[in-house]
């Protein structure tokens, strides 16, 4: 395992509110809710990064 894989939950979970609260004050911060299933994930990802390129070459 890395140093990371090594961190306790604690910090997975202070590094998850950290960056929910930039998302939350930043819009180019975007989020996709990983704990669907692959498919829906992929899905999202797609959907965000193609609006952004979009919005990119407006």
């Amino acid at each position: 395992m890395d140093r990371i894989e090594q961190e306790s939950f604690d910090f997975f979970n202070r590094t998850r509110a950290r960056y929910l609260e930039l998302a939350a004050q930043d819009s180019r911060i975007r989020t996709i809710d990983a704990t669907q299933p692959l498919d829906a994930v992929m899905r999202d990802i797609r959907a965000t990064v193609t609006k952004w390129v979009q919005e990119q070459t407006a």
